[in-house]
């Protein structure tokens, strides 16, 4: 799902429209296929249009909690590629060439 897919629906759903699935954007999602299924009995189309919605499991963490963790390795562009794409002089690793 896209960027301007989800701020789609996150207009339609009335939250605010930052194209990042949160709390807000999941609460809503969850209020919109239950409140089909309460009027309308389960409603496949609700509960597909929201499906991705409902399946994003939200971080617990930010980005700023990892690196104060020191949780992770961060790798910059440089070393990415030095790591993976030069180590295959052809970049067959990435489906490209150099």
């Amino acid at each position: 799902m896209t960027v301007e897919e989800i701020k789609a629906l996150q207009a339609e759903l009335g939250v605010t429209v930052d194209g990042i699935i949160g709390p807000e954007t999941k609460a809503a999602a969850v209020a919109a296929v239950s409140e089909a299924a309460s009027s309308q009995g389960v409603n496949p189309e609700v509960t597909a249009k929201y499906q991705y919605i409902l399946d994003y499991e939200i971080p617990s963490e930010t980005v700023e909690d990892i690196v104060e963790n020191n949780d992770t390795e961060i790798v910059t562009a440089e070393d990415f590629f030095a790591q993976n794409v030069q180590a295959d002089k052809f970049g067959s690793a990435l489906g490209t060439t150099l």
